[in-house]
């Protein structure tokens, strides 16, 4: 069985973005921009928009997955699929509930459910309650908030040349992502549009044999979402 949630947890952790950790390469003697400043700028862009439409690539040594997220003010919804499976989930969040429907491989993986204990809830909406031991990873960047907080990682910033992604003419920031315990080393690139609001058009991960390749689209573009009609709970892994 592949462990659906591995995956999930070492991209995440990679692009965690730590702006607070104040790394301040001056590109000049002069009060321009510190580039940590030009991608909390892209952030806030982002944050302003409200809506955002993100398809997640994420691969590793013999799995992959993909997910494609709507993200907006306090709630949100991702479909991710484990490739070579028929593993699937999807999550909600609405009016501050986290709802999810899942396949067997993701019980398992993602919320480390025995196959007994599972059973009632596959392929079912079930709440999932903040004290569930898997809620952290299963609501990360479910809401816009929570998605702009994954746009790049702690470490040096430098500048690239500017290239075009789908279209768009943009700047190249190089963000190296340290080591941790829960992840490996790697570089992120952001892709940050040059014309307009200067919005994330893209990033990429790539460190440690993993790759997570994040497209950004829809800026702004409202949606709704509607609570599924459910009275089960989700399990928990204490309970299997």
């Amino acid at each position: 069985m592949i462990k659906v949630q591995r995956l999930r947890i070492r991209i995440i952790v990679a692009t965690l973005l730590l702006a607070a950790s104040g790394v301040a390469l001056a590109t000049s003697a002069v009060a321009a921009p510190t580039l940590r400043a030009q991608i909390a700028t892209a952030v806030s862009a982002g944050d302003a928009e409200h809506y955002v439409k993100i398809v997640s690539v994420n691969t590793g040594p013999g799995e992959s997955q993909t997910i494609t997220s709507m993200a907006g003010p306090g709630m949100g919804i991702q479909v991710l699929s484990q490739g070579g499976t028929s593993d699937r989930m999807t999550v909600e969040y609405v009016k501050h509930t986290l709802y999810a429907k899942a396949s067997l491989g993701f019980l398992e993986g993602t919320f480390g459910l025995s196959p007994a204990v599972a059973n009632p809830v596959i392929n079912k909406w079930a709440v999932v309650a903040i004290n569930n031991p898997a809620f952290r990873a299963v609501f990360s960047a479910v809401t816009i908030t929570s998605a702009m907080s994954f746009v790049a990682g702690a470490g040096p910033v430098k500048a690239a040349q500017t290239t075009v992604v789908d279209g768009v003419k943009v700047k190249v920031l190089l963000v190296a992502v340290p080591k941790s315990s829960a992840s490996p080393a790697g570089t992120e690139n952001l892709f940050i549009a040059l014309a307009g609001p200067p919005l994330p058009i893209e990033t990429k991960f790539v460190g440690g044999g993993y790759t997570s390749t994040m497209t950004y689209s829809q800026w702004g573009k409202h949606f709704a979402l509607h609570s599924p009609a459910t009275s089960l709970r989700m399990p928990s892994a204490q309970a299997a």
